[in-house]
């Protein structure tokens, strides 16, 4: 498998850490996962498809996506 493949799948892997007993927020069940992953892989293969950073990429693809989404929630 090639590195990219290995960084998207990790990526796929991480959506679902969330304790069962925690609730989630109403931006985090607004922001749907596929586009994260998206936006992950899209970062991912900007830093020239380095492995290594699947985390901080999908963190950073999780905070511009929901920007948007908690300040519609602010309004």
């Amino acid at each position: 498998m090639n590195q990219s493949l290995k960084h998207k799948q990790k990526v796929k892997n991480m959506k679902h850490h969330k304790h069962q007993n925690q609730q989630c927020s109403p931006s985090e069940t607004m922001t749907d996962p596929k586009k994260i992953e998206h936006r992950a892989y899209e970062l991912f293969v900007e830093r020239g498809s380095t492995p290594g950073c699947d985390l901080q990429d999908w963190l950073q693809a999780e905070g511009e996506l929901k920007a948007p989404v908690q300040a519609a929630i602010s309004r």
